[in-house]
């Protein structure tokens, strides 16, 4: 799972950091490979199978899911042992948020908001939702600059988190 947040860091980086002018953005459905669907802000376009984008803003979406094994679900992990296992390698991290009890689509989840300082010096702001299926377990990653506080994903990450459904398996 590290690689699919470094690969989501990564696209963050490569996507330009100019800033968004004043359009309107409304929330649309967006249903991924993966089985999940959610709202995201209109200015974000799909930019791979995995991710959703604003080239202009670097707001990202990514998504993954796969087999694990029931029993080690990381929606059973403390705020403490999720850091550890997962975001230990962030300069400057800050936890906002941390929930471990959610429902998603009647599916144990997890979503934990952060901010952090990325390997390049950009500072960050995100969360990371986990969803527990029957077999698979479903990750979504939502970054936005945290300079772009004012951005469309920044504006609505709640109402995008919020919108998280996953297929029944």
């Amino acid at each position: 799972m590290k690689k699919l947040f470094t690969l989501a860091f990564a696209l963050v980086m490569i996507l330009s950091l100019a800033a968004c002018g004043g359009t309107s953005v409304s929330l649309v459905d967006v249903n991924t490979d993966q089985g999940i669907s959610l709202k995201l802000p209109s200015d974000m376009t799909v930019q791979t199978n995995l991710s959703y984008a604003n080239t202009k803003t670097s707001d990202i979406a990514t998504f993954a899911s796969g087999d694990t094994d029931p029993a080690n679900f990381l929606t059973k992990l403390s705020q403490e042992d999720f850091v550890a296992s997962e975001l230990s390698d962030r300069t400057d991290l800050k936890i906002i948020s941390f929930q471990n009890d959610k429902k998603i689509s009647g599916n144990d989840s997890l979503v934990c908001k952060f901010s952090f300082t990325s390997a390049q010096g950009t500072a960050l702001t995100g969360a990371i939702i986990i969803i527990d299926g029957a077999s698979k377990e479903y990750i979504i990653s939502l970054l936005y600059l945290s300079s772009n506080a004012n951005g469309s994903l920044a504006k609505n990450l709640d109402a995008c988190i919020d919108s998280i459904a996953v297929k029944a398996e």
